[in-house]
């Protein structure tokens, strides 16, 4: 029971932090109103130029990054298991994102469409630095299959309730 409500309460907030990143990104850009969701974030009334596109996309991808790296350092230091399932929320919810690709392209696939390097060079280079990660952690807070059985269970339960939910979840505005 505990694997599934931290696992649930952790995609939620790693959701709510990679759209802040975004977010904060376009704000310190300048525009003037950003609205930020469980699940999207963007200005208001549109991106003004291609690096700013770019800039605000990967950000988003760029926190979730950093967070599989902090919880990754924090399982590898101490075993963990709480750390290790922040970096598989952060995995998880990139790897979603990449299935999700093939209907309509995600922050890194974006991104790499924009800088011309092909669509699929950002995601999967993500992709396998977020699985080295989840390993690298894994190794250390040996969470077991069991326990990682329920954690897919959990993010699969959260995810859900973050898509069909984001219509109900009011936006931030900033």
């Amino acid at each position: 029971m505990k694997t599934l409500v931290t696992v649930i309460i952790l995609t939620a907030l790693t959701f709510f932090v990679h759209e802040a990143g975004h977010g904060l990104a376009y704000d310190l850009l300048g525009y003037d109103q950003v609205r930020i969701n469980i699940n999207s974030a963007g200005p208001i009334g549109g991106v003004n130029s291609t690096s700013d596109a770019i800039v605000g996309a990967i950000t988003g991808p760029m926190v979730t990054l950093v967070q599989a790296i902090f919880f990754a350092l924090v399982a590898r230091a101490t075993g963990s298991v709480f750390a290790f399932w922040g970096v598989f929320t952060a995995f998880m919810m990139r790897l979603m994102a990449q299935v999700i690709s093939f209907k309509s392209p995600n922050d890194e696939m974006r991104v790499s469409e924009m800088i011309g390097i092909g669509a699929w060079t950002v995601p999967i280079a993500m992709m396998v630095v977020l699985l080295i990660l989840m390993l690298w952690a894994g190794r250390a807070s040996k969470p077991g299959v069991g326990r990682i059985i329920l954690a897919w269970i959990a993010f699969t339960i959260a995810i859900s309730g973050i898509v069909l939910g984001e219509a109900y979840v009011p936006d931030l505005v900033i």
